[in-house]
């Protein structure tokens, strides 16, 4: 039996409402409509080694053919981009990928001094800052933005946060959906509330499989409990496969960086249209280990069990 937390209605309503999904910014929807009038430039990578033509690749067959966002998209230089904008600013909207490393923490507290460190008589009482340092956590983003001449639809408009240190096909696809899913749903007037409602989408759970990376999980497929719906433990090459070609029925975990939050979280995804049923936010991010481009962020039972937990979802667990 899961852990049902009592909480006021008024407040979780609030939390709601100010942070209808905390992971990826909705687009608002003076902005959508401004960018439904714009060229949307997604920039390619300097091709300065197969890497980088790989990720274009990645970009041009998985990213471009399921991107319904603004007038038209193009795929473009960095350099065609620049000389675009200095033309007429004003026609495009940019997609551009950022990489960087984020140092992760435990939450820093005052501590008195003799809580872990010796106390004499001169220092009883005084306090002193204290955080665990955890190493660090790659990360990938989308961004998206346009300028404007209008201050609030000038800048940044949305991104996908990824903790990879470089994306790969499905990646691009769920990129692509979820930016596809917040344009419409903006431009058609729907509210942060409405896009995205844990009641909604964890009925949605019922009629879903879910299927886990059985090397991602720190837990056996004969210990999972907790979860109310159907599940399979598989090798990533299932879930990618999945991925890629848009499987009805399927879903499955993604963990996901919120600059909102600072934090990461878990989101379970709808592998044929890309819709979040649900966020559980990762609190102190777990670094079991690291590879050579993709830390081994392990999914942990405790996060699994609230997966199809609509309290869960509604205060956003920490952990």
């Amino acid at each position: 039996m899961k852990l049902k937390l009592l909480l006021l209605t008024a407040i979780v309503s609030l939390g709601l409402s100010i942070n209808a999904f905390a992971q990826i910014k909705y687009i608002s929807h003076a902005k959508a409509l401004e960018l439904s009038n714009r060229i949307v430039l997604v920039e390619l990578f300097e091709e300065i080694s197969n890497d980088e033509k790989q990720a274009n690749d990645n970009i041009r067959d998985y990213f471009l053919p399921n991107l319904k966002v603004g007038k038209e998209v193009k795929c473009v230089s960095a350099a065609e981009i620049n000389s675009l904008l200095k033309v007429n600013k004003e026609k495009y909207a940019v997609i551009k990928h950022n990489f960087d490393n984020y140092n992760i923490q435990s939450v820093s507290r005052n501590r008195e001094v003799g809580t872990g460190r010796t106390a004499t008589a001169n220092t009883k009482g005084m306090t002193y800052k204290e955080s665990h340092s955890m190493g660090q956590l790659p990360h990938f983003d989308i961004t998206l933005s346009m300028d404007s001449k209008i201050k609030d639809l000038n800048g940044f408009i949305t991104e996908v946060d990824f903790v990879h240190y470089k994306l790969r096909p499905e990646d691009y696809t769920f990129a692509s959906l979820i930016y596809t899913r917040l344009y419409e749903a903006s431009l058609n007037n729907v509210s942060p509330r409405d896009y995205y409602n844990p009641e909604r989408g964890i009925e949605s759970l019922k009629s879903k499989t879910l299927l886990i990376d059985k090397d991602k999980a720190d837990f056996s497929a004969d210990k999972a409990d907790g979860y109310d719906s159907e599940f399979r433990f598989v090798d990533y090459s299932v879930i990618k496969d999945a991925i890629l070609s848009r499987e009805a029925g399927i879903v499955y975990p993604l963990l996901m960086w919120s600059d909102q939050l600072n934090a990461a979280a878990w989101i379970i995804v709808d592998a044929e249209t890309g819709e979040i049923y649900s966020q559980i936010t990762n609190g102190g991010v777990n670094v079991v280990a690291w590879g050579e481009f993709e830390p081994s962020l392990k999914l942990s039972k405790r996060i699994f069990k609230y997966f199809d937990s609509v309290t869960g979802n509604k205060i956003n667990n920490r952990y």
